[in-house]
């Protein structure tokens, strides 16, 4: 994304208390005495007021804009899933407390089981529960 990074104005434009033309805000008279004061102000107010213009501000917009992708992904996914007749909050479905929960509900649809890793590996223990709990408490879903 090329940088579009403005910045705060050298000098208050605002000759009353109100709507200000460069924050777009309605700034209160003792802001804008500040603002009228020094540079330092000015800054501090640009930030606030206008954080788009700031790198920090960009920053956050491009990893609100990733956040706001990554979440139309997973639900044209889900929408796709539910196509063709997988739904994980069909009947009998606890609700998942983590990525592990998720993950082990997506892949017993497809068959894919602890019992049948067992199976398959000759194992006791193939791992699947510890590996769902580590899952979980990493990434955990807040209720």
């Amino acid at each position: 994304m090329e940088e579009n990074i403005k910045a705060a104005p050298t000098e208050c434009l605002c000759e009353q208390a109100g709507h200000c033309p460069v924050y777009q805000a309605n700034i209160s008279e003792p802001i804008r005495r500040q603002c009228q004061g020094d540079q330092q102000n000015r800054d501090f107010y640009w930030e606030l007021f206008c954080p788009q213009h700031t790198k920090d501000g960009i920053k956050k917009s491009e990893e609100k804009r990733d956040l706001g992708v990554a979440k139309s992904q997973v639900n044209k996914a889900i929408k796709e899933l539910k196509k063709e007749g997988i739904d994980l909050d069909g009947e009998g479905m606890e609700v998942s407390k983590g990525l592990g929960d998720t993950v082990s509900k997506v892949l017993s649809r497809f068959g894919i089981t602890t019992d049948m890793m067992k199976k398959v590996s000759g194992l006791q223990d193939c791992g699947c529960d510890k590996r769902k709990e580590w899952l979980n408490k990493i990434f955990g879903y807040k209720e």
